[in-house]
């Protein structure tokens, strides 16, 4: 309510909880971007649905528990590679504490941003609070806004912390390459700088995918996977 000041040694010191181990730590804002087709939705449901089932991302262990998923469209497309992801795999999805939402939410209004926060407390309230919330695309879900604005894209940024401050989950951005820069995320560069993390996938001629730490705010960046 007020501004404070603390001496150092009253703040506590809280060590990182990890939802993917050395990867993605909760309570933080964090983002994988690639051009079309570099499979950011595959990486982005792969993730969601270890963390949603407990099973291992690729050998790295998790911490389980519900996950959120706001499409920005094609929710029929969504809901076939989740299938396909436990047909592989091996688990049935339709058991597993998977939400998807059934339209966009445009970051940029706060009372957008707070729909969501509504959604994600009845969420919490059948199943527990969700500890992962994936928003894909950023471009889908941005709202009334230009993502090359400054002004605009801090906006954007408020509304993912107020759902991050409420939920304490970690928040995922799925994010499409600049236009003439392919290393980093389209639009202005204030996003990078609110993420703790941030990846940037590439898919070769023969369809690998190839996952590159690009930021890692508070710990050592993780090897290319």
């Amino acid at each position: 309510a007020r501004f404070q000041l603390k001496r150092l040694s009253e703040i506590e010191f809280k060590p990182p909880e990890w939802l993917i181990n050395s990867l993605f730590e909760k309570d933080t804002l964090n983002m994988v971007f690639g051009d079309p087709g570099a499979a950011k939705s595959f990486y982005a449901i792969d993730l969601a649905a270890c963390i949603a089932t407990g099973k291992d991302f690729h050998g790295i262990e998790v911490k389980p528990g519900p996950v959120v998923y706001i499409a920005g469209e094609g929710q029929n497309g969504i809901k076939r590679r989740f299938m396909a992801w436990g047909i592989r795999h091996n688990y049935n999805t339709d058991e597993a504490p998977i939400f998807i939402s059934l339209m966009p939410a445009g970051l940029c209004d706060p009372d957008q941003a707070q729909w969501v926060i509504n959604a994600i407390k009845q969420v919490s309230e059948d199943c527990g609070k969700p500890v992962l919330i994936v928003f894909d695309t950023v471009a889908r879900n941005f709202g009334p806004g230009d993502e090359n604005s400054t002004q605009d894209m801090s906006g954007f940024i408020s509304g993912a912390d107020l759902i991050r401050e409420q939920s304490r989950a970690c928040l995922l951005l799925v994010h499409h390459t600049g236009h003439g820069d392919k290393s980093r995320g389209r639009g202005a560069m204030a996003l990078k700088g609110a993420l703790d993390a941030e990846f940037r996938l590439e898919k070769d001629d023969l369809g690998t995918v190839r996952v590159t730490n690009t930021k890692m705010k508070d710990f050592k960046p993780p090897a290319p996977m």
